[in-house]
């Protein structure tokens, strides 16, 4: 048996507008519901990563203000500590720089009259190793197994200044290498003849108390309720020994895992994220709380568990609440198009058709003529957008072509190759920010004008503003500096000024244009130049690697009709570099917002300074990429080398 197939012809209008109308709906609506629910997810995962890297800037912060008050706390000792050392030295002294003849215990009881707590003394030779002390559990105590602390103590040794270290934890005994002993007020001293290190070491209960308000431990516990989703945080100081509420405390037979985590950071000084399980990720956190001037390192790590269960249940949230909305918006489409059934008639079908054949591409085809006032309305809305949608497609594919055009222009006003002279290699580049720019360069041989093959123009400029504007203010500039360079052989100044009555006359929208010329002469290997309130070119001397500058010697072309110019001269020895540049350069920006800025662009001179111009140039651009990373350029990048062989 055949069964009788079911075509929309067989279906009555109201009954095909209702398929229609229901299917529409279910796509629309999916899509929708589809979009936002995407849409909220990535926002609610976005916001749980915003939520845990403000948990660490804040948990940085913290700790940070707790170091700064323990500072504080810990340097109210400083200056009676240094006093107290006049009295040791001397006692040193009369011993005839041998420390076994020193009475280290009458010697305590002398200089802790005035402190509240226990004062010991102790005595480091130059191995690093307490040779005497009134603690006799640590005599013995070979510092170098606790490197950072060895090469502290070791400079302090060799200088001529006190040195105060913060309250810390001692080592008991020569065989601990945890670090967990009682707090102490350590400062040291070292002997005249750089032999031996004087050490105080005050242990006093009030460092347990007083300080007990600046606790790391505490700080940490009301960081969690930064974040619902981090299950737990602790603090390690520098030994790897756990912040806990009394003091420290350190595993008898700690994770190797933990330990390797702990040995990475500390090595790093780095941040680490490790994920033990789908579910969760630790967030370790270098906290650098190191000081120049005392000889233990206060850095600590933050370790930061999140948890992904909250996350998880709001996005199950999420999808039970965009299900539910789905739902109830197909049923209130199903009965909206029953309704709008019952109105439309015909002319819809047309409508899809015309619309249908529009959306292929064929701007020129209209609405067919509609015959009730709701659809003749519509038809005139649906022609007169197509018209304002063609209008505004053939008018960017215009401003498209003319950009293009323009950009062409452009690159065909900078040099394809840099003339060379004798003595002097020569290399340049420009990037553009934007399809056209105002930054140019250029390079003048006046060999052509019977100047001989001696001399050289040079010439960067900077036009201000961007755009189509700036590149046509770029090309009016080069001209009518070009031909005054060439007019003006001999003077450079004069040509500039000429070159700024000329602009300032024509220029009617208030652009200027910052620029450097010179002249360089192979015969005495020199530069005679005019700054027109340029970047000052930086030169590197091959002799000593010192750096200097030429700086402005007039303002921009195009800022006053009248300005006045001087030039400058500078002599260029054998392996001298300079380097000319915009400040597209120094000003590129990275994602955190700092600038390249002069002085990474003296070192990154510096290192290329030997290589050949060309290669300098490729070396400056690749550290300014380095440095910029992902970020946009933001204006135009142009670099001139001029390096004397």
């Amino acid at each position: 048996m055949v069964l009788p197939s079911l075509t929309l012809e067989r279906l009555s209008l109201r009954q095909y507008l209702i398929i229609l109308f229901v299917s529409i709906t279910l796509i629309v609506i999916g899509f929708l519901i589809a979009g936002a629910y995407l849409e909220a997810t990535r926002t609610t995962i976005q916001q749980d990563e915003y939520l845990k890297q403000y948990t660490g800037v804040n948990v940085r912060e913290a700790l940070g203000l707790v170091n700064q008050g323990l500072t504080l706390y810990d340097n109210t000792l400083n200056d009676k500590m240094a006093n107290t050392f006049q009295a040791y030295l001397e006692a040193y002294a009369q011993t005839g720089g041998d420390p076994s003849k020193m009475d280290l215990e009458q010697l305590k009881g002398e200089l802790g009259a005035g402190y509240e707590g226990e004062l010991d003394l102790y005595v480091i030779n130059a191995s690093g190793v307490i040779i005497g002390s009134t603690v006799p559990e640590v005599m013995g105590l070979d510092f170098s197994q606790f490197s950072d602390f060895s090469r502290m103590i070791t400079k302090i040794r060799l200088g001529d200044t006190f040195a105060a270290d913060r309250v810390v934890r001692s080592v008991s005994d020569p065989s601990d290498a945890t670090v967990t002993g009682k707090l102490r007020k350590f400062a040291y001293m070292p002997t005249p003849d750089h032999q031996y290190l004087l050490e105080l070491g005050l242990s006093s209960s009030s460092f347990e108390t007083e300080r007990a308000d600046l606790s790391y431990y505490e700080t940490a516990q009301k960081l969690r309720s930064i974040n619902p989703s981090l299950v737990n945080i602790r603090i390690f100081d520098f030994n790897k020994n756990l912040i806990t509420r009394g003091g420290v405390s350190r595993a008898t037979n700690p994770d190797p895992d933990d330990e390797k985590i702990l040995d990475t950071l500390l090595a790093t000084r780095s941040d680490l994220s490790v994920y033990p399980d789908p579910h969760t990720q630790v967030h370790y956190l270098f906290i650098n709380q190191s000081d120049p001037q005392t000889a233990s390192d206060m850095s600590v790590i933050a370790e930061l568990t999140y948890t992904d269960a909250i996350l998880e249940e709001k996005l199950r949230s999420l999808l039970a609440f965009h299900l539910s909305l789905g739902f109830v918006a197909v049923l209130l489409g199903i009965l909206s198009a029953y309704g709008a059934s019952r109105l439309i008639s015909t002319p819809i079908h047309e409508i899809v058709e015309d619309v249908g054949i529009i959306s292929q591409g064929n701007l020129d085809h209209t609405i067919r003529r509609m015959k009730n006032d709701e659809f003749i309305r519509l038809e005139e809305s649906i022609n007169l957008m197509i018209r304002r949608i063609r209008e505004e497609s053939e008018e960017l594919e215009r401003k498209n072509t003319e950009l293009a055009i323009a950009a062409e222009i452009q690159r065909s006003f900078l040099p394809d190759t840099i003339p060379q002279i004798e003595h002097f290699d020569i290399a340049a580049k420009s990037i553009m920010a934007k399809e056209v720019g105002g930054d140019f360069f250029d390079v003048i041989p006046f060999e052509v004008i019977h100047m001989g093959k001696d001399r050289l123009g040079i010439l960067i400029a900077d036009v201000s503003g961007k755009g189509i504007p700036a590149a046509l203010f770029m090309a009016l500039s080069r001209i009518v500096v070009r031909v005054n360079a060439i007019w003006y052989q001999q003077q450079p100044a004069e040509a500039i000024r000429n070159a700024n009555a000329i602009i300032t006359a024509d220029s009617k929208a208030g652009m200027f244009v910052t620029l450097f010329y010179g002249i360089l002469d192979a015969r005495d290997r020199s530069l005679t130049y005019v700054n027109a309130g340029h970047n000052p070119p930086i030169i590197c001397r091959g002799a000593d690697s010192t750096f200097s500058e030429l700086p402005a010697t007039g303002m921009a072309i195009g800022a006053m009709p009248d300005a006045a110019y001087t030039s400058g001269r500078v002599v260029l020895g054998p392996g001298d570099v300079m380097v000319l540049y915009t400040d597209g350069i120094t000003e590129a920006e990275n994602a955190a917002q700092e600038m390249y800025g002069e002085d990474r662009l003296r070192e990154a001179i510096a290192r290329a300074r030997t290589l050949p111009a060309a290669e300098i140039v490729s070396a400056i651009l690749e550290s300014v990429q380095g440095f910029t990373g992902n970020t946009p350029q933001s204006d135009d990048i142009t670099l001139m080398v001029v390096r004397n062989m």
